[in-house]
């Protein structure tokens, strides 16, 4: 249970990037931002422009690195650990497909 729900709520945080870059609060609102976004950033790139990374905190380097020390502290743990590393990897291998890596941001401590 803790593996599906791990898998699935991790994505919280495109809700908490919609908050923070357009002030949108309610879900849905979020969400149909988040399709208008993705739509920009598409133009962007038939231009020839790169558009800006998004941040999606709990998709990056350092807080899957944190989880995993935390996992070897509390085993409970691991179970989130590992739906959150199957949820990542399979939107890595997504975007490697559609050659869409460079729109996330995968470390926090890059520019």
């Amino acid at each position: 249970m803790l593996f599906a729900l791990s898998s699935v709520l991790i994505d919280v945080d495109h809700w908490f990037w919609a908050i923070y870059k357009a002030k949108k609060w309610w879900l849905h609102e979020a969400y149909f931002w988040t399709l208008k976004d993705i739509e920009r950033m598409k133009e962007y790139e038939a231009k020839g422009r790169m558009p800006n990374q998004v941040l999606h905190v709990f998709h990056t380097a350092e807080f899957t690195t944190l989880l995993l020390a935390a996992s070897f502290l509390l085993p409970v743990l691991w179970p989130v650990f590992f739906g959150m590393a199957f949820h990542i990897t399979c939107d890595m291998l997504e975007m490697i497909v559609t050659k869409t890596t460079h729109r996330r941001k995968w470390v926090l401590l890059r520019r």
